[in-house]
């Protein structure tokens, strides 16, 4: 036998060609291998290729197994020949086997080729040495047994009462015992006594049935007392006349297997259960590239959440979708294909329409992959938050009347300002009406912009503390009362603190007054420690008061007023509100009556 091994493959489908290619290259790394489908092709292949073994399909549209292995025969009768099939009962068997195929392996278990085609050259080799020597014949047995020993798994062979008639060491180191143990005793020795009846059964039936041992789990005993599983697979060997002479086969342990089988279906029922225990359904949505869709899993919070059984939508989606309200179709569609095409978490509130329930909020979220084969699958939940939409509501309802509340009472301060001071009441509403304006220009939230109008418009509150004839003096104020006005933002805020309100009304109004630079009133406030809200209103109200008439003085003009802001831009007042401000007036032609 060379170095290099040259495999002739019979099959017409490449894929099981390129599946036998890689099994035996597990076994014989250095092959060269050649594929044909039709007899011409095959006989050429004999004659140039020469191959050193031979491996078959049993069944092909233009030429069978049986045909090639009867020309194989014919052409070269000691190159091994090895059948392949999808399936094989006792007839198709013996019918290989009589016209020379030295073994045959279903392609289900196409793993065990590789041992096949060891045992076949092994088993070639001991033909051809036949007429060797003693000392010649005995290496090639010690080199035979070297190669079953090497096999990882358990070799072993049963005559047809089913005692062992050979064994290899593995056998050994599987039960624990030594292989003197092991022959000359059946499989069902090693095995617990409730197991041992049950194979008995299944083997009774395989050996008079001379069928194929196929994946058959089986419980044993060690000699130290510990259960092991093996997977058996095995072959039945007949005479020439097609009586059954025993069976030759292979275990494998698969102890590990089964215990993490066991973990896992246990890891399964606990999943099940708190998938139960979960409001709402736990589900995977599927989207197939054809656009099809389906839940291939969902919990039993299906029915509750749809009204939909889980396995009506396990291979169709539609009777889910059928639920959603017509108004809200459309948009958790065009969620769905948002999250397919970014693969980012999905993320929607819905409603339903359902037969006994009626309409009816839910909420789902859920984590996005894409399969091989290009379909998107989603990982998610989807709950009821009904009950939290109608306190949703009822919380908007109330916060509605708080706010009209709110401005109620703030409508009833202004006029009392106006009352007493007619000039302090337009300037508020002008100072609220630019603060309001520059708070947009900054991009603030408007919930932010609501609560700065508001702030605005009483922010002069304060005042009603003061006396009248101080607030209407034609004249320049004194020292003290300077003092006395001064005191309105402290006094507004009093006024203020216990307003029930969505915003920091009072603090506003207190800080307003503030300077970044640490010079204001009431309490020398320096930078981010006043409220935004405050260093807008401070910027509005000082170009309000400029630009506007007076008792005491006339009005300086809005270029005076945008000069003072730019002039103090960074030291008194906040340098993004100030661009605000300026940009509002001399590039969007900003006017403070709010035009």
């Amino acid at each position: 036998m060379s170095d290099v091994m040259r495999i002739l493959i019979v099959e017409d489908l490449p894929t099981d060609a390129a599946l036998c290619e890689r099994e035996v290259r597990q076994v014989l790394p250095i092959s060269e291998f050649r594929c044909v489908e039709t007899e011409e092709d095959f006989l050429n292949a004999l004659d140039a290729f020469q191959p050193d073994l031979i491996l078959s399909d049993y069944s092909m549209p233009r030429f069978d197994g049986m045909a090639a292995l009867l020309l194989a025969r014919a052409r070269t009768p000691e190159t091994p020949f090895i059948i392949l099939t999808g399936s094989m009962n006792e007839e198709t068997a013996v019918a290989c086997m009589k016209p020379g195929a030295w073994d045959y392996v279903i392609k289900e278990h196409i793993r065990r080729l590789g041992s096949a085609i060891l045992v076949a050259l092994e088993q070639k080799k001991v033909r051809e040495e036949r007429r060797m020597t003693a000392a010649a014949l005995q290496e090639s047995e010690e080199r035979l047994r070297d190669l079953v020993f090497s096999i990882a798994d358990w070799v072993w062979e049963v005559d047809k009462n089913c005692v062992y008639t050979y064994s290899s060491q593995q056998g050994s180191d599987l039960l624990g015992v030594s292989s003197e143990d092991i022959i000359g005793k059946t499989p069902f020795d090693f095995m617990p006594p409730d197991e041992a009846k049950r194979l008995e059964i299944i083997f009774s039936e395989i050996m008079a049935n001379k069928a194929v041992i196929k994946d058959l789990e089986n419980w044993n005993v060690r000699g130290s007392g510990e259960k092991i599983c093996l997977l058996t697979n095995g072959l039945p060997v007949l005479d020439k006349e097609g009586n059954l002479k025993g069976y030759r086969g292979v275990d494998k342990d698969i102890t590990e297997r089964k215990r993490v089988e066991k973990e896992l279906a246990q890891s399964h029922d606990l999943l099940a259960n708190l998938t139960r225990q979960v409001p709402g359904v736990v589900y995977q949505y599927r989207l197939y590239p054809d656009g099809r869709s389906a839940f291939p899993y969902s919990s039993p919070g299906m029915n509750d959440i749809y009204e939909v059984k889980p396995e009506d939508v396990r291979e169709d989606a539609t009777p889910v979708f059928g639920r959603l309200h017509p108004d809200d179709y459309d948009h958790v569609v065009n969620l769905i294909q948002e999250s397919a095409r970014t693969l980012q978490t999905f993320y929607c509130e819905f409603r339903v329409i359902l037969p006994r329930q009626g309409l009816r909020w839910r909420w789902s979220q859920a984590q996005t992959e894409r399969l091989a084969d290009g379909s998107i699958l989603w990982h998610g939940i989807i709950s009821d938050i009904t009950e939290r939409k109608k306190i949703e509501e009822q919380l908007q309802q109330s916060l509605e009347s708080l706010r009209n509340a709110t401005n109620t009472t703030i409508q009833v301060m202004v006029s009392t300002i106006e009352v007493r001071d007619p000039y302090t009441a337009g300037h508020q509403i002008r100072s609220a009406n630019l603060a309001t304006a520059i708070a947009g220009e900054m991009g603030l939230p408007q919930e932010k912009i609501d609560g700065i109008h508001m702030a605005g418009s009483i922010h002069d509150i304060g005042k009603l503390s003061i006396p009248a004839e101080i607030l209407s003096k034609p004249t320049k104020l004194t020292k003290l009362e300077f003092s006395l006005i001064k005191e309105h933002a402290q006094q507004g805020f009093e006024i203020l603190k216990d307003v029930q309100s969505p915003w920091p009304l009072a603090e506003i109004v207190r800080q307003h007054h503030e300077r970044m630079d640490g010079s204001g009133y009431p309490r020398n406030l320096k930078g981010d420690d006043i409220l935004i809200e405050a260093r807008i209103l401070a910027v509005a109200d000082t170009v309000e008061a400029m630009a506007s008439h007076r008792p005491y003085r006339a009005g300086l003009g809005i270029d005076a007023a945008l000069e003072e802001i730019e002039k103090q831009r960074g030291i008194l007042y906040d340098e993004a509100v100030a661009d605000a401000c300026l940009r509002l007036f001399r590039e969007k032609g900003y006017q403070l009556d709010g035009k």
